[in-house]
């Protein structure tokens, strides 16, 4: 995948996932992690 392509898409995934998409129908799946006791609208990735 070439730097700077422009992501288009943006899907929930399994496991606490998200999964993006560019362009071409490249993916990324990042994965959402919470600390104890922190909300889980405010993990980070």
């Amino acid at each position: 995948m070439k730097i700077g392509k422009k992501w288009i898409k943006v899907e929930e995934g399994p496991d606490n996932s998200v999964i993006y998409f560019d362009e071409d129908g490249n993916k990324l799946k990042r994965f959402w992690k919470s600390h104890e006791g922190q909300p889980i609208n405010e993990a980070s990735t």
